[in-house]
């Protein structure tokens, strides 16, 4: 099982089949995306993903863990974007500015191409948010040791920059 897969079964009951899962993440996001958390409606989900209300609630149990899931596979997405960047651990590239430069570009050519992820990132919580920490730690890592090395300011608060890139 991928990943990918393993992140989105983290909210759901594991009986869900994976394409079935795929597609009620799908219907979810746009719906969530188009009309946000509050207007979104759980049985327009249902009836785009062709299953019934009942079953989306079984499980996934909740609207809200309906949209951590769907937050849960947009970070798995990212992630996916990011595996094989040489960012940190014997990078080719010493210069931790660059590797800053290529983390963040990666990140916002991302959000460039899903720009329905960006409208829900806006609408997440600081919580909700948790699928994205891998992203944004490594986001850190990077800063810390631009700091270190003095190419960047020592006034800027890497965690804050960092959860900042990702909305």
């Amino acid at each position: 099982m991928s990943s990918t897969i393993r992140l989105i079964f983290w909210h759901v009951k594991p009986k869900l089949d994976n394409s079935r899962a795929l597609r009620i993440i799908a219907a979810a996001r746009e719906e969530f995306s188009r009309r946000g958390f509050d207007g979104a409606r759980v049985d327009q989900i249902a009836r785009k993903a062709g299953v019934n209300k009942q079953l989306l609630f079984y499980y996934f149990h909740s609207k809200r863990g309906l949209f951590n899931a769907v937050l849960a596979r947009g970070a798995a997405q990212l992630e996916q974007a990011l595996a094989g960047l040489p960012l940190v651990g014997n990078p080719p590239e010493p210069d931790p500015l660059s590797r800053i430069r290529t983390a963040l570009e990666a990140q916002f050519d991302f959000l460039a191409e899903h720009p329905e992820l960006v409208a829900l990132l806006t609408q997440a919580g600081r919580s909700d948010a948790r699928p994205f920490a891998p992203a944004i730690k490594r986001l850190v890592v990077l800063l810390a040791e631009g700091q270190g090395r003095g190419h960047v300011r020592d006034d800027l608060d890497p965690h804050l920059a960092a959860a900042q890139s990702a909305h």
